[in-house]
């Protein structure tokens, strides 16, 4: 099972033995200039706010790895690409609350949870393009199909030898999900940058 990045501790993707396509996307940004925002509290004290923000995403990566199996179809021996792992991992992501009476607040706040927020987004990303992805390799697969002969060939394999489609492993998933209320945040946890002062 390959390892899976969740937005925190960078490590490098393991390779699987049967991994026949790997891709990876490096050094990805996004900048997100006017990120409207806004909340409504449903309970006492009812508080709420709205505003907009600036979002920044740097040092990003996706890597993606698919395995070949063997699937019966019409009683036929069709090799069939699976996603055998996916990982997410964003090096660094800031944001800067703007036009709103409590900034200052909103932004001494991301600056502290920027690590916990940072991870949700990564694990958000992850499962949706694993589930993207799943949903586009049947299209691909059927479109795959009338060629696999000749590309086996050129691997040097046979569909025979591939392994059955239940015996491929899932898709690698992060290994815990991030909880807000299960993360101790002490104060202050150091000085924030200029970019975070009331505006």
């Amino acid at each position: 099972d390959s390892g899976a990045s969740n937005g925190g501790e960078k490590s490098k993707p393991k390779v699987h033995e049967r991994d026949a396509v790997r891709a990876t996307a490096a050094d990805l940004g996004v900048d997100v200039p006017h990120l409207t925002w806004s909340y409504r509290q449903t309970a006492f004290p009812y508080l709420h706010g709205s505003g907009t923000a600036r979002a920044c995403l740097n040092g990003g990566s996706v890597s993606l790895a698919f395995q070949l199996h063997r699937a019966d179809i019409d009683g036929e021996i069709v090799p069939q690409l699976h996603l055998s792992s996916c990982s997410v991992f964003i090096a660094s992501l800031t944001v800067k609350v703007h036009e709103s009476t409590f900034s200052w607040v909103y932004n001494r706040l991301a600056y502290m949870f920027q690590d916990t927020i940072r991870q949700y987004i990564a694990c958000s990303l992850q499962a949706a393009l694993s589930d993207n992805i799943a949903s586009l390799l049947t299209p691909l697969n059927t479109s795959l199909r009338p060629h696999w002969p000749v590309l086996l060939s050129a691997m040097g394999c046979i569909a025979e030898a591939l392994p059955l489609a239940g015996d491929v492993a899932k898709p690698s998933a992060p290994k815990e999900k991030i909880n807000a209320k299960n993360i101790a945040v002490s104060w202050p946890p150091g000085t924030p940058p200029h970019s975070f002062r009331a505006t």
